[in-house]
């Protein structure tokens, strides 16, 4: 039996070679389209399904303090609901609170390192089930007030900055004013939102009004048996309980709020701004895989159609039924294998471009990259493609007689069920094709608009320097001398500080909540920008009424504030709002001197949030804490490497003691903040374009393979008086039924697409007309241009040859 199949193998290689169109053709497609799938689910994988670096996931929620009135949606909590929700909610095993620390500079081994850091308390490790790699972890001691400083760094900070040595455990680091002993280095796979190279005690604020502060993430660990649904009715019961803050606290207020918990893989994902994406890929991708199934079980028709002589000989000279199937599905193998390995190929090259952009992406705790879960998607799908690609020969080789005359002709006029699969085939193309373009062109074209609106702002020849600066209790005017040196500089036109990374398209923003000043104001979750005097003509924002602060103003601290259009009317319902008050929460009133033109702060709209507000360094006194870095806006000319070199030069001879950390164009930054939605437009672009070339192969051979059948059928018509362009009409009609039940198909797969898609799409309304129109005339001119040439061929074949072949 094993000779006989190895016979049978070679005998399919063989014939693969004599004819070698149909298997490159096959092979090409299934690959493109086995690889577009596995670069979609590699994504899909590490995002939605790979397991996260903690134990147990399935038990872990974060808690989420939701205002949807003032523009907050995301799983942020206060260290207020982490303490009352603890003490009042029965269910929950264990709970600890992450929030951002900032970034600092550190002297290790006599180098000054930027090192970025989180704060967490201590219960924080216990609660995702987090052992250390070496050393252990912090002591709940350390978390209370007045508590020894116990660190956790990084495995990769470990190895960077302390070689990997184990004598990096009792080490000293100085972080923020606060000395910090190391006593555990992370696992290597730990990720939490933010890189952090270090992990310091949080001790939860004595302030109220800090415990009130919305800017923690907690994360809780559920007891055996509680489901999410059974917290959140226990949350629900407690929750006036949790966040009444006094006993003038308005029921009113407490209505308009929701306390809950969510998934950790949900929270997170929300939070990674990366949405539905990996779905609609993954969907877009699957969409391909049809295309190219049914372009590849088109092929193996019309090639068995070409061989029904061949069958019938082997029929004749003794090989049973089962024999000639056998042989169909051989010749899949080596196809299977081929189309394995270069989809294989193809997702490599493309997850490894993808990693190559590294942290641009940032998308932690996730890892996106080429893994066993793409080689395993390839692995299946190549096997699928062996069973689905010999389906339909199979099941037409078994009805049919393969034992009659050789002499029969092979090119008989189709039987109806064939004719009719093949159609069905080739409708499936043109509405898989369409849709495909539909969605793609939307999701693409939703990204052009979403970035070439109008900023607001000028990002060209602008470079952003992050700069550190030296512990002092005022570093506003170390930021004024530092502006001041630069502004010397001639190649550079104007610069601008700005504190709390609070510019355009920044990773991270501060935010207020803030209203007007007026008894029972409605109150919102503004963006709060802290700039110096020179931010506003660096950055190249203009104003629409109003002024700027005076360098007095900023010198002072007078507390006069800047706002955006789109804020003034969410507040007041106008943009004239010049001398009236703000009142920004925790922090006191300002008067409102200037109003800008709309700015874009990033690439979706903010949609519940109403814009920014800009006060001066000096005069926002957030956390009581003194200024600990500052982003410098430079429009400069020139070189942009050059300009690099001379800002941290006179950076850091303007501030002794000052680190540049990072120094990146404002290009950069953009694209780095929509970097994912780019890939992923770009991905589905590739899909459109193979769906394309795959559709109209395919019409191509269903046309030329039925216009080829009807050949004795044209060859009566023609005697019968039919013109060429009567028999073209004849000939096309085939092509026009196609085209016909494609393109209704096609929109209606379009519309559904881009509803599955809403949630990341941006100017929907103005795009899909065009999209539409545009895509409607493509796939027709495909469509007709495929199915023209062996349509015209047929209708101009003369009478005799055409009754020759019957």
């Amino acid at each position: 039996m094993a000779g006989v199949l190895v016979d049978d193998a070679l005998v399919a290689w063989r014939g693969l070679m004599r004819r070698p169109f149909f298997a490159v053709a096959t092979i090409v497609m299934l690959a493109l389209a086995i690889g577009a799938n596995a670069v979609a689910f590699g994504v899909f994988y590490d995002i939605e399904l790979a397991p996260l670096p903690y134990r147990d996931v399935g038990h872990l929620v974060m808690l989420r303090d939701r205002r949807p009135m003032v523009g907050l949606t995301r799983p942020i909590a206060a260290p207020r609901d982490y303490v009352r929700v603890l003490a009042s909610v029965k269910g929950i095993a264990s709970a600890g609170v992450w929030t951002f620390g900032g970034t600092v500079p550190v002297t290790i081994g006599g180098t000054v390192r930027a090192v970025n850091f989180g704060r967490v308390t201590p219960s924080w490790f216990r609660t995702l089930g987090v052992a250390p790699a070496l050393g252990r972890l912090p002591s709940r001691a350390s978390g209370r007030p007045g508590g020894p400083g116990e660190a956790m760094i990084s495995y990769k900070f470990w190895q960077g900055s302390f070689g990997g040595n184990a004598s990096a455990i009792g080490q000293v680091i100085r972080l923020g004013g606060r000395t910090e002993r190391i006593v555990g280095v992370l696992p290597r796979a730990y990720q939490f939102l933010a890189q952090n190279d270090v992990l310091v005690p949080l001790v939860l604020p004595g302030n109220p009004h800090m415990m009130r502060n919305l800017n923690d993430f907690v994360v809780a660990r559920l007891q055996p048996g509680v489901s999410i649904a059974l917290l959140n009715q226990r949350i629900g019961v407690q929750k006036n309980v949790i966040l009444r803050s006094g006993p003038k606290e308005t029921m009113a207020r407490l209505k308009t709020e929701s306390l809950d918990v969510q998934a950790l893989r949900a929270a997170v994902i929300s939070l990674s701004g990366l949405g539905i994406l990996p779905f609609v890929l993954q969907g877009m991708a699957l969409l391909l895989l049809v295309l190219a199934l049914a372009n590849a079980a088109n092929l193996a028709m019309v090639r068995q159609r070409g061989r029904a002589g061949e069958f019938r000989l082997r029929r004749v000279l003794g090989a049973s039924r089962w024999a000639v199937m056998r042989l169909l599905v051989l010749e899949q193998v080596p196809i299977a294998v081929i189309t394995a390995a270069l989809a294989c190929l193809i997702a490599l090259l493309a997850q490894t471009a993808i990693g190559s952009l590294g942290t641009v992406i940032d998308a932690a705790p996730f890892r996106i990259g080429f893994g066993w879960a793409s080689v395993a998607c390839v692995l299946v799908l190549s096997a699928v493609s062996v069973v689905l690609g010999a389906a339909l020969p199979l099941a037409q080789l078994s009805r049919r007689r393969l034992d009659g005359a050789l002499g029969q002709s092979t090119k008989a006029t189709l039987g109806r069920p064939a004719r009719l699969a093949q159609r069905a085939l080739g409708a499936v193309q043109i509405v898989l094709a369409l849709t495909l373009l539909v969605g793609s062109a939307v999701l693409g074209g939703s990204l052009y608009a979403a970035m070439h609106r109008k900023l607001g702002f000028e990002p060209a020849h602008r470079l952003i320097a992050s700069v550190l600066l030296p512990k002092r209790a005022n570093n506003a005017a170390g930021v004024e001398t530092m502006v001041d040196r630069l502004r010397t500089a001639p190649d550079f036109t104007m610069v601008g500080g700005v504190g709390y990374d609070a510019f355009p398209f920044s990773k991270s923003r501060d935010a207020t909540m803030v209203s007007r000043s007026a008894p029972g104001a409605q109150q919102f979750h503004g963006n709060l920008a802290s700039p110096d005097s020179g931010y506003f003509r660096a950055l190249g924002l203009t104003m629409r009424y109003g002024r700027r602060p005076t360098r007095l103003e900023y010198r002072t601290g007078a507390k006069v504030i800047v706002i955006g259009a789109g804020m003034a009317r969410r507040l007041f319902g106008t943009d004239r709002v010049v001398g009236r008050m703000l009142d920004l929460k925790g922090v006191g009133d300002y008067r409102i001197i200037g109003v800008t033109q709309p700015v874009v702060w990033r690439v979706m709209p903010w949609r519940s949030t109403p814009g920014t507000m800009y006060a001066a360094i000096s005069a926002v006194p957030l956390d009581s804490a003194p200024l600990g870095g500052v982003d410098l806006v430079i429009d400069y000319k020139g070189s942009p490497v050059a300009a690099r070199a001379q800002v941290k030069k006179l950076v850091e001879a303007a501030v002794p003691g000052a680190v540049v950390t990072r120094i990146r164009s404002y290009r950069r930054l953009i694209f780095i903040e929509i970097v994912f939605r780019v890939v992923a437009a770009w991905i589905a672009a590739t899909f459109a374009g193979i769906a394309l070339v795959l559709a109209g192969l395919g019409v191509y051979s269903v046309n030329a393979f039925i216009a080829h059948a009807r050949l004795p059928e044209f060859g009566m018509r023609a005697m019968l008086g039919a013109s060429p362009t009567r028999l073209l009409r004849v000939a096309l009609a085939d092509a026009a039924w196609l085209l016909g039940a494609g393109l209704v198909g096609g929109a209606i797969g379009g519309f559904l697409l881009i509803r599955a898609m809403s949630p990341v799409l941006f100017d929907v309304a103005t795009i899909a007309p065009l999209v539409f129109a545009a895509s409607l005339v493509v796939i027709t001119a495909i469509v007709l241009g495929a199915a023209w040439r062996p349509a015209a061929r047929a209708a101009n074949t003369p009478v005799k040859t055409l009754l020759d072949s019957a």
